[in-house]
């Protein structure tokens, strides 16, 4: 890989990122996406680019509180234990890539966890172990006005705040699940109890936002779209996760459902937006 193409990498990593000032961030970025559309193939120009962003992050991580990227783990319900230092990462090839790399802090939680290349400890964040709730990792970042950036694919796929957002609307179409077990730091450890809003698996496949709640929260303003390089199709969401919790929780009613739920023999749900939904949203763009 030439330094052209890098320049181009870090370029894009800047402008995505540093748009505005934003004190807590969390980046979700599609790999597959932006190697495509930067025409890098081979495997080893993968690796260095995936070490390009690592440092770009390593860099710019003290302009923000906390800059968050996704190391989710769901083998807890299994082995009910989670340790931070040594629990891989079941998504994303560049979450995986940073827990090779073992030294970037990660919060401390069974289900979702976040490596932090933001300039605050984890302390706080950490007490927040649940899924749901005032313990919720998503009540954090509500409480500390987030955005969440995306690079490469439609928000949806990585919307995992909207289960808190069921959550607090009630729906009766998931359900709190309780765990016990043993998270870790890999210094200490602690035994506890920590719950997960788990669909109701014989009416619920999936759930999540509504084409009428993506037209919603993106007519007031709480998502934007920009196009990263005139020249290049990457396209980048930022969206307001305290603007969009209290719009959603406030709007939502059975005449103006904004999330809802499909099951493929129960509710075959044609106004809910699926994973192949939002990647065809996010190919319409590159059109």
């Amino acid at each position: 890989m030439n330094t052209d193409d890098l320049k181009i990498i870090e370029d894009l990593i800047l402008k995505t990122l540093l748009v505005d000032y934003q004190k807590n961030v969390w980046f979700s970025l599609d790999l597959l996406q932006i190697f495509s559309q930067l025409n890098i193939k081979k495997r080893n120009q993968m690796n260095i680019a995936m070490e390009k962003i690592f440092d770009l992050l390593l860099e710019i991580g003290n302009n923000f509180e906390n800059l968050y990227v996704a190391a989710f783990t769901y083998d807890f319900p299994k082995k009910r234990y989670f340790n931070s230092l040594k629990s891989e990462p079941y998504i994303g090839s560049f979450s995986k890539y940073i827990f090779n790399q073992g030294n970037i802090s990660r919060t401390l939680h069974p289900f979702y966890s976040f490596f932090n290349f933001g300039s605050k400890n984890n302390k706080i964040a950490n007490e927040h172990t649940d899924h749901v709730g005032q313990k919720s990792i998503f009540n954090f970042m509500i409480q500390n006005k987030f955005k969440q950036i995306t690079l490469g694919h439609h928000y949806v796929k990585s919307f995992s705040i909207i289960h808190h957002i069921e959550n607090l609307l009630n729906v009766d179409f998931r359900e709190e699940i309780i765990y016990e077990g043993i998270i870790s730091d890999g210094f200490s450890e602690k035994k506890d109890s920590f719950n997960y809003f788990f669909r109701k698996l014989d009416i619920c496949d999936i759930s999540g936002l509504t084409f009428l709640g993506l037209k919603k929260i993106e007519g007031q303003g709480i998502v934007s779209l920009r196009k990263i390089f005139e020249d290049k199709n990457l396209f980048s969401y930022v969206i307001d996760l305290k603007e969009c919790t209290e719009f959603i929780t406030a709007e939502h009613s059975i005449l103006n459902p904004l999330v809802d739920y499909f099951h493929q023999k129960n509710n075959i749900n044609l106004n809910f937006v699926t994973g192949k939904n939002a990647d065809n949203l996010y190919k319409k763009l590159l059109l």
